[in-house]
């Protein structure tokens, strides 16, 4: 017999098994004498012959007789029929009742006739011989497969958790209650708005095989009654129970309908698998966990081990099984392997149980979450599981990659303090790491940069808050890092103002604005960027490096502080050095022409040509310029920081903002005012003035800066450079020389030594 033939006398015999299902159940509904509600298959057989142009007395046996061939779309014509039956019915009381049993009787036809079909079609696929594992002829379609079959499955066990709610709400308030409780994926109209359960872990389980067996809302004599009969038409309880039970074989029937449909699908290479994989995908987790507060979680996990639902396993143990969880999660592991691992990896951080996720206590699990973390790590280098997987790493004893990711986390990190713990704990890694291999990381030579960044953030920090204590009428005590509290919040404002001089506050408006935001970010801990940290060492033209400001701090706090504002110029631009392998090329150069024309402007060049003027001594011109800042700066960059000549030094002539205009200002500062006043942020919100206010505050830079180049500064500027560099050779040949003398009294002496030896030799011979 042809394939083709065997398909089809296979489908046949499928659909003879329903009718003969069916034809069971309408004898076992004759024989107990229902209501109207028990006549649903004889009437809507008769509609559904009526609907194709044929009538008789007896419509229910002419359709046994003749169109069993027909009886899929007997099914789906019952369901496209049901919603409006059942609206007819809830107009009254009585008829709501009805209305509960209609649902409940098509339930019953479509699981008897779709189970008798696939219970035939299971014993008999060696029979057939049309297995799908079998087949070497293409893929076909069955008649269970068809989209409307699938639809109706869908709809009846939305329908059935729905009618669930219904009759609990009035009849079993322990059932109501956790379904109310419950809210389950693709819920999209919860009947509480003000529920906020986002995932299903909260959905309260039950143990008991089976629901109560007293109502707990009705105490009537005749409610009583009924809750002593099993029979659904009498009670609404046994009627709840009935329908519980339908769930699990009515979701067994959706999601083998699902896979088949599927399977046929990818085999004939259709657009639409896809669309139906993403379907099945909403559709499985949402009606195996709505069996959870129906009080069948032993039905929801035997469906999830069949169709292979991980995620929906792992959600259940979480939720029905929490004191025996690890049991389970083993047995699991041992089953599905790997796939389920990292499922329960994805559930860990979902949820950010990061100490689940990290305390692996099985040797296979080490392995496979290092393969997740890195896998993670590699899709989002800065997401929560790039920061926290160092912890594993270290485990695991690979403190090169503790090393490298606690370096990125720390770079990450938007507070001072983090930013430096990570960055201790990664030298530290990066040191074990040394230990075991020899090796280098090029990530190690940066930590110490970034490190300083943090000092320096630290340094100013208390560098401010000092400022403001002292300049304070009143002992009021400051609150270390408020943490963006703005109840301190002239503090800040008062750090920006003595800082800065009035000049500079209506000459650059604008800027003001911007340096009293990184102001606020430093006194509140926040990290800033590379170019925000050389504004806020460059801006501001009046910090002194006062003890007495300082005098709240330590001795070597207070060095320190001094130490950064004696030398925040020549520092900016030694941050800027050990940070451009990660600044593109353009914000390099901006942030070196913002530091270099501000060091410009820093020293009154008009004042110091007229003291220059005319005929003076050469001494007396050393002497005046060695009194510059730019004398001061030149002489840190290249004496102590060492920064190499001429990459790190610009010309006057090199420094004007108009060049940088459009970076500066549009892509950098503007973006940052915020669109709407922050009562806790510094910055104004963004108007049509502030890019041309932010225009018109460089403009004033290069004006003035235009202004020193006029009375000579480039002259100037090429002097104290030639001075300095010469008095950096003459130093330089000093230590050499001196290492030199040193090297040659220790070889003589090496060599008095040796002649000793020899006449001690000499005489004991």
């Amino acid at each position: 017999i042809s394939r083709e033939t065997r398909v089809q006398l296979c489908a046949h015999s499928e659909k003879l098994a329903a009718a003969v299902a069916l034809w069971t159940y309408q004898n076992d509904v004759w024989a107990a004498k229902r209501g109207a509600a028990a006549q649903l298959l004889d009437n809507l057989v008769a509609s559904f012959l009526e609907s194709a142009g044929l009538q008789t007395r007896d419509s229910l046996r002419m359709f046994f007789r003749q169109h069993v061939a027909a009886i899929g779309d007997v099914l789906v014509f019952m369901q496209r029929n049901l919603a409006a039956l059942r609206r007819a019915l809830d107009d009254s009381e009585s008829g709501r009742r009805d209305s509960q049993l209609v649902s409940y009787e098509a339930n019953r036809v479509v699981v008897g006739a779709l189970q008798a079909a696939f219970v035939y079609r299971f014993q008999n696929a060696t029979l057939y011989d049309i297995d799908g594992s079998s087949e070497s002829n293409g893929a076909f379609e069955r008649w269970t497969e068809h989209p409307a079959i699938v639809d109706l499955l869908v709809q009846r066990l939305e329908g059935s958790y729905r009618l669930c709610r219904e009759i609990s709400g009035q009849h079993c308030a322990s059932v109501y209650e956790r379904i109310v409780a419950t809210t389950l994926p693709s819920d999209e109209d919860p009947s509480d708005a003000s529920r906020s359960l986002a995932i299903f872990d909260d959905a309260v389980s039950i143990s008991h095989p089976s629901l109560p067996d007293a109502a707990e809302s009705d105490s009537s004599e005749e409610a009583r009654m009924r809750l002593i009969s099993d029979d659904p038409y009498v009670s609404s309880l046994a009627l709840l129970r009935e329908t519980i039970d339908q769930v699990g074989p009515l979701a067994n029937l959706c999601f083998r309908v699902f896979v088949d449909r599927i399977t046929y699908l990818q085999a004939t290479g259709s657009s639409e698998a896809h669309v139906l994989v993403c379907r099945y995908d909403a559709v499985r987790p949402r009606y195996l966990l709505c069996l959870v507060p129906l009080a069948r979680a032993s039905v929801a996990f035997r469906l999830a081990e069949e169709y292979h639902d991980l995620a929906s396993l792992v959600t259940l143990v979480f939720t029905t099984e929490r004191s025996n969880a690890a049991i389970y999660l083993r047995k699991y592991v041992e089953r599905f392997g790997r796939d389920f691992a990292d499922t329960l990896f994805a559930y860990y951080e979902k949820r950010q149980a990061w100490a689940s996720l990290l305390n692996a206590q099985d040797s296979s699990f080490d392995v496979w979450l290092k393969e997740y973390v890195e896998k993670r790590t590699e899709r989002d280098p800065h997401g929560l599981v790039a920061q926290i997987g160092w912890i594993h790493d270290v485990k695991m004893n690979d403190f090169s990659a503790a090393a490298t990711k606690l370096a990125r986390a720390g770079r990450d990190s938007a507070e001072v303090d983090q930013a430096r713990t990570m960055l201790s704990l990664s030298k530290l890694a990066f040191v074990a790491a040394e230990c075991q291999d020899g090796a280098r990381n090029e990530v190690h030579a940066r930590l110490e940069d970034a490190l300083e960044m943090c000092e320096v953030q630290e340094n100013l920090s208390q560098y401010l808050m000092a400022i403001v204590r002292s300049n304070r009428s009143h002992a009021a005590e400051i609150s270390w890092r408020r943490r963006d509290d703005v109840s301190d919040k002239k503090a800040v404002l008062d750090a920006a103002m003595l800082t800065t001089t009035p000049e500079i506050r209506h000459e650059r408006p604008a800027l003001y604005i911007v340096y009293n935001e990184l102001v606020r970010c430093i006194w509140n801990g926040r990290m800033l960027s590379v170019e925000d940290l050389v504004d806020a060492l460059t801006f501001p033209d009046n910090m002194p490096a006062t003890d007495s400001a300082l005098a709240s701090c330590s001795s070597d706090d207070a060095e320190q502080c001094n130490a950064l504002i004696r030398e925040r110029y020549s520092l900016a631009i030694d941050i800027l050095s050990r940070a451009s392998i990660s600044l593109s090329e353009q914000t390099r150069e901006a942030a070196l022409k913002t530091i270099w024309r501000r060091v410009f402007l820093k020293d009154d060049w008009s004042g110091i040509r007229k003291r220059l003027g005319g005929n003076v001594p050469d001494s007396e011109l050393r002497a005046e310029l060695a009194r510059t800042h730019l004398h001061t700066v030149l002489e840190s960059c290249l004496a102590t920081r060492e920064l190499s000549h001429p990459d790190w030094y610009l010309l006057p002539a090199d420094v004007f903002a108009a060049a940088d205009l459009d970076y500066l200002v549009s892509a950098r500062l503007a973006p940052r005012f915020a669109s709407e006043p922050d009562a806790g942020s510094g910055w104004q919100p963004l108007t049509s003035t502030t890019v041309p206010a932010l225009n018109k505050d460089y403009g004033e830079e290069d004006s003035r800066l235009r202004a020193a180049i006029k009375c000579g500064l480039d002259s100037y500027y090429v002097e104290i450079l030639r001075t300095v560099t010469d008095q950096v050779n003459q130093c330089r040949l000093s230590a050499d020389a001196d290492a030199s003398d040193m090297d040659a009294a220790s070889s003589a002496s090496t060599e008095a030594l040796d002649v000793e030896d020899e006449d001690v030799r000499m005489e004991s011979d």
